[in-house]
């Protein structure tokens, strides 16, 4: 996680903020929600979020080449992987040589999966 920009959007988070929050996402569903909403984002680094990002579209790239996805799924496939690996694992040491590794290595994972599912 970027540290910066998450103690910037903590100490600027109030109460009537996460009312407000909570408002958008009742006034979008069809019942309240009934539990607290997590308020904070996860603030990625850009090299954290390169990591996750060349990772899976190498595997993409091959599934294409492969032609066990479709051109136009590469940026799925990417974006997807992005989305789902959003901060996990991450120990707080951007450029740990065990936070790279293992970003690479489950983005690789979570890109095979979904080359899997979007495949033609």
């Amino acid at each position: 996680m970027h540290p910066e920009l998450r103690s910037r959007f903590n100490a600027d988070f109030t109460p009537e903020k996460y009312a407000a929050l909570l408002r958008c996402v009742n006034e979008g569903t069809r019942w309240p929600a009934d539990f607290r909403l997590s308020e904070t984002p996860i603030f990625l680094t850009r090299e954290f979020t390169d990591e996750i990002v060349y990772a899976a579209n190498e595997i993409a790239v091959q599934a294409f080449l492969d032609h066990r996805i479709g051109f136009l799924d590469i940026s799925k496939v990417v974006g997807e992987t992005l989305s789902a690996d959003a901060g996990k694992g991450s120990n707080g040491r951007p450029g740990d040589l065990g936070t790279v590794l293992g970003t690479d290595a489950r983005a690789r994972v979570l890109a095979e999966e979904i080359c899997q599912r979007v495949g033609t």
